[in-house]
């Protein structure tokens, strides 16, 4: 925020810069650490033979903003190969991480199990307070952008002197940026921020971008990310591609649902982990692509939680049995305990 009132050249009272000015100076600070940790982290991977990439995090704020610490981010997203998944967790483990979800009681089996449903584990280092969300893949629903993985192309962003991070190429991370915020149905604005950040003014470009992520599988995602930056941010759209984007009325419900989202966030910090809520973003998710396909795919999702431990201890000739006889109390607690 100080930094984008200072290029608007938008003047504030003294004492509302000041707080602004030390807010900012805490943001760059963490931003820092964030990014030397990652450079740590992608130095011990590599030591490994493992591929990786970042997403978000720094990456996405030099891409977006031009330097690191304007956007403050919670955690560091990093992608890891499927079949180097658990050998990236150990690399984790041996740099003083320790393992949160799921729970470091499970065993290995139990784990493995845990990740066919899951597309994170997080850990957190415990002395310097930084949080790790890693990834076998970046979507769960696997017919939204089924193909977006390490094999998609991918650039390096400079941090600094000496310092360099790989993450999607612009096309591939836009593309997750939608998936992501729509998943969510953008309950924190400042994910839709960082799309009309990092896409910019030119209208031929954001026709581009756009086409290529409904081509990569992004189903309506990218519609109604553009329909909510050109109403919220001011991003450009050509009038006869705004009238195209809009012409979808799922995506009109999907708006509708944002729109919900959004504001009800605004007022009330506990809104998102409201029944009422789950159930307006469970409803939502259904139409974000199209076909009876990704909707079934999207009720076997729903239909796993990934903490219920007896599904995770079952024998694996029960587990059919027990995901039947489990399956309404698995809806309710998608409904009144959703994941984080």
């Amino acid at each position: 925020m100080h930094s984008g009132l200072g290029e608007a050249a938008i003047e504030v009272p003294p004492h509302v810069g000041r707080v602004l000015a030390a807010a900012a100076t805490t943001t760059l600070h963490a931003g820092l650490a964030k990014a030397a940790e990652e450079f740590r982290l992608l130095g011990a991977m590599s030591g490994e033979g493992i591929d990786v990439i970042f997403v978000k995090g720094t990456t996405l704020s030099v891409l977006a903003y031009g330097a690191i610490g304007v956007k403050s981010a919670k955690d560091i997203d990093l992608l890891a190969p499927h079949e180097d998944f658990l050998r990236a967790c150990q690399v984790l483990t041996s740099l003083g991480y320790e393992r949160r979800t799921p729970e470091p009681e499970l065993s290995d089996a139990q784990f493995r199990r845990f990740m066919r449903h899951s597309h994170e584990a997080m850990f957190v280092h415990p002395g310097l307070g930084m949080v790790v969300d890693i990834h076998p893949s970046l979507v769960e629903n696997p017919l939204l952008l089924p193909d977006l993985g390490l094999a998609s192309p991918r650039q390096t962003v400079r941090i600094s002197d000496g310092i360099e991070l790989p993450t999607l190429a612009l096309g591939p991370l836009f593309s997750y940026l939608c998936v992501h915020g729509a998943i969510h149905h953008w309950k924190r604005l400042k994910w839709l921020a960082d799309v009309a950040a990092l896409i910019g003014s030119d209208t031929a470009e954001i026709e581009s971008l756009y086409r290529e992520a409904v081509a990569l599988g992004a189903g309506r995602c990218p519609a109604v990310a553009l329909l909510l930056c050109h109403e919220l941010l001011g991003t450009p759209l050509s009038p006869g591609f705004h009238e195209e984007l809009k012409r979808d009325l799922n995506v009109t419900r999907l708006l509708k649902v944002s729109r919900f989202m959004i504001a009800g966030n605004k007022h009330d910090v506990n809104f998102d982990k409201r029944p009422a809520t789950n159930l307006q973003i469970m409803q939502g998710n259904f139409l974000l692509a199209s076909g009876w396909a990704y909707v079934l795919a999207e009720l076997r999702h729903h239909a796993f939680y990934p903490g219920d431990r007896v599904l995770l201890a079952a024998p694996a000739f029960l587990r059919p049995l027990v995901r039947l006889l489990t399956l309404p109390g698995r809806w309710v607690r998608r409904i009144f305990l959703p994941a984080v």
